[in-house]
């Protein structure tokens, strides 16, 4: 008989970016597609999986499982890539990240649900699209088949339990 997989906590992770580049950091497409490579760097090694992500001016939110109890090491080594990169960029120095994330556990089923609908209505909340499908920096586009960067392609987005 086939062992049965175990099954994780999935947690929603929120963080909010710095004074300095607060309003401009994911405006830019380049640091971006730069946030969601590191975020894709580390998978495998921290054994993590991502079902949902939104990237906004202010802060992100990530709907991610993780097969061990290593996610803060996992976010450390994405969000200091980030600032090392961003740094290096722009010529400056510091932290790009304001203070510690954000994580609650998210029970699958009718949760699971509302927590992916939050992360993906937020640019509409925001007034940034009409639609969610219209925002470039959310899983909403792979969700819809509407994905037209490549980046969003790729396996590493687990649609599955949602």
């Amino acid at each position: 008989m086939a062992q049965k997989e175990s099954i994780y906590p999935v947690a929603c992770i929120t963080s909010s970016f710095g004074q300095i580049v607060m309003m401009s950091f994911f405006r830019m497409m380049m640091t971006g597609s730069v946030f969601l490579k590191n975020l894709t760097d580390y998978l495998e090694q921290f054994e993590i999986r991502i079902h949902a992500y939104g990237l906004m001016d202010t802060h992100f939110h990530l709907l991610i499982e993780s097969r061990k109890s290593n996610l803060s090491e996992y976010l450390r080594r994405v969000l200091t890539a980030c600032a090392v990169w961003f740094n290096k960029r722009h010529h400056t120095r510091g932290h790009i990240f304001a203070g510690r994330f954000k994580s609650i556990v998210v029970e699958r089923g009718y949760y699971l649900v509302a927590v992916s609908r939050y992360i993906h209505r937020n640019p509409v909340e925001a007034s940034i699209v009409r639609n969610a499908e219209d925002y470039a920096w959310s899983s909403m586009r792979v969700y819809t088949g509407k994905s037209e960067m490549g980046f969003t392609k790729k396996r590493w987005l687990k649609l599955s339990i949602i």
